[in-house]
C-alpha cells in the first residue's frame, strides 16, 4: 500500500536521533492540484521554530525544496521542475552542512543553497507536518545519517530499494508502506494518532526517463493494493492482494512482498 497523508493523519517517524549534519531525506510522493504548499517531511525542534523540511510549493508554481528553518530565518534550495499533480515523484533533500542543502527531483541534482543555517536540536520527526499541512500519498521514506550520492540518488529514481545500495549502512528510517506500516521495520516504529487511510501502492517504483541500472533491486510480480487496508498506530491490517494497476510507467517491476 501507499498511506494517503492529510493535516490530520500525519506520521510520527519517533526519534531518529539526527543531531547533526550531514542527513538526507527521500521519498516518493504524488500529489494532486492543489493551491497551497505542503510539507512532505519534517523534522523540527520542540519550538517548532526550527528545522528541516522536503516541502511542496502547490501549483501553479509546483516546485519543491530542501529547507532548512533556523529560528525563523528560510534557507530553501529550490527545485527547478515541478510536481506534476497526480504523478509519482522521488524527491531528495541532502542537508549536508551549516552552508550546504540540495534538492534533486526524479534523481536529478537540481539546486544547491549555500546561506548558513544553524542546526538546531530535534525532537520532532514527521512524515507530512503541522505547520503546512496537505493532502498527499507516500509510497516510501527512507532517512539517512549521511550525505547521499548523487548517483546513488540516481538508482533510487530508477527503481533501486535503499536497502540495495551502499547507502544502506547510513539508514536510520526506512517505510516503503508496501505490504503494511512499519515496513520493512527499520528504525522506531512509525505511528498516527489518526490512522492515515492506505492508497494503492504505484505498479512501478520508477521516476519518468530515469536511466536504466545493471542491478535488479524489485522484481516482477504482484503488488499491495489498498483494498480493505487501514494504517493505525504504524500497523495495516487486512491485507490483500490485487492484480497490476497502471502508473507513470509500463514496467511491470514491483516490490517483493516478505
Amino acid at each position: 500500500m501507499a498511506v494517503t497523508i492529510s493535516a490530520s493523519t500525519w506520521l510520527n517517524l519517533g526519534d531518529l536521533a539526527i543531531t547533526d549534519y550531514p542527513f538526507t531525506i527521500s521519498g516518493w510522493f504524488k500529489s494532486e492540484m492543489s493551491g497551497s504548499m505542503q510539507t512532505f517531511v519534517e523534522f523540527k525542534d520542540a519550538s517548532e521554530t526550527s528545522g528541516h523540511l522536503l516541502l511542496y510549493a502547490g501549483h501553479p508554481t509546483g516546485w519543491v525544496a530542501a529547507l532548512t528553518i533556523d529560528q525563523g530565518t528560510v534557507g530553501a534550495a529550490v527545485s527547478v521542475s515541478s510536481v506534476q499533480p497526480g504523478e509519482w515523484h522521488h524527491l531528495a533533500g541532502v542537508f549536508r552542512a551549516v552552508n550546504s542543502r540540495s534538492i534533486y527531483f526524479d534523481g536529478v541534482f537540481e539546486n544547491t543553497l549555500t546561506n548558513p543555517r544553524e542546526f538546531h536540536t530535534l525532537t520532532h520527526y514527521r512524515v507530512g507536518g503541522a505547520s503546512l499541512p496537505g493532502t498527499f500519498d507516500a509510497a516510501e521514506v527512507a532517512i539517512w545519517r549521511s550525505e547521499v550520492a548523487a548517483d546513488q540518488i540516481a538508482e533510487l529514481a530508477a527503481g533501486a530499494t535503499p536497502l540495495s545500495l551502499p547507502c544502506r549502512k547510513d539508514l536510520v528510517a526506512y517505510h516503503d508502506f508496501v505490504a503494511r506500516g512499519n515496513r520493512p521495520g527499520l528504525g522506531p516504529l512509525a505511528t498516527s494518532a489518526q490512522s492515515p487511510a492506505a492508497t494503492t501502492h504505484p505498479r512501478v517504483l520508477k521516476a519518468r526517463n530515469s536511466p536504466v541500472f545493471s542491478q535488479r533491486a524489485r522484481a516482477p510480480g504482484p503488488f499491495w493494493d489498498a483494498a480493505s487496508q487501514s494504517y493505525s498506530a504504524g500497523a495495516a491490517a487486512a491485507e490483500a492482494w490485487a492484480a497490476g494497476l497502471a502508473s507513470n510507467d509500463l514496467d511491470p517491476c514491483a516490490e517483493v512482498i516478505s
